[in-house]
């Protein structure tokens, strides 16, 4: 693993994809982004909602609420720093909520600027829908494309908040093989996650490793037990 080189974020804690460290409120304003390197451990409410894998690499992101800096002045949202751990090549992959079910801003940003793609859903007048699972896929699908990046084994991991039961949802896109997007909610196993994506989508959706992708309900309380990976947050 390519550790970063940044002495910035030795201190940070460590998080794993589908961590919660307090629930993120959805962003509707305006796009956000920086280049600024946050603290994890300074982000008043963070929630880890992404990580793309490249081949060998991993990248996570983080996005937080307005947080005090330093200099005690109010800092806009930002991102953590993520590496692709292939090539240690920064990547930005920020999406920002309009409300817990619709993301409206996807951004992918790049360290070199004459490579920066930004594609802002709020300008093109159409949102993701977490329930259109096709077109979920294929909207992130074209979305991944404007980062000139090789996505032949590339796959997005995308929490959200399913409006009925308000429970969270890993969403599974994969740039591998065609298929409709798989949808992995909260459960105790693989057989009742089957169960209930067969009962709320009406379709048979491969789960292809589910259980390893699962969070375990424990005692009425959510406990993210999530394993991708292993890969942490810098």
């Amino acid at each position: 693993m390519v550790e970063p080189t940044s002495t910035k974020t030795k201190h940070c804690h460590r998080h794993f994809i589908g961590d919660q460290i307090t629930l993120a409120r959805p962003f509707n304003k305006k796009p956000f982004y920086n280049e600024t390197e946050v603290d994890l451990s300074k982000l008043s409410r963070s929630h880890i909602i992404a990580a793309v894998k490249v081949k060998e690499g991993v990248c996570f992101t983080v996005v937080g609420q307005n947080h005090k800096r330093k200099d005690g002045k109010i800092a806009e949202p930002k991102t953590h720093i993520v590496y692709n751990l292939h090539n240690n090549t920064k990547l930005y992959l920020i999406i920002s909520c309009s409300d817990a079910n619709v993301a409206s801003n996807i951004l992918i940003m790049f360290q070199n600027e004459t490579q920066r793609k930004v594609f802002n859903h709020q300008q093109s007048n159409h949102y993701f829908n977490w329930h259109d699972s096709l077109l979920f896929a294929q909207q992130v699908r074209y979305i991944l494309q404007l980062s000139q990046l090789d996505l032949q084994d590339a796959v997005v991991f995308l929490c959200g908040i399913d409006n009925e039961d308000n429970l969270p949802h890993l969403v599974v896109i994969s740039q591998s093989i065609i298929e409709p997007l798989n949808h992995f909610c909260l459960g105790k196993d693989a057989a009742s996650v089957e169960k209930r994506l067969k009962k709320k989508w009406k379709a048979d959706m491969p789960l292809n490793g589910a259980s390893s992708l699962l969070a375990d309900s424990v005692g009425g309380k959510r406990k993210r037990s999530v394993e991708v990976w292993k890969c942490p947050v810098f």
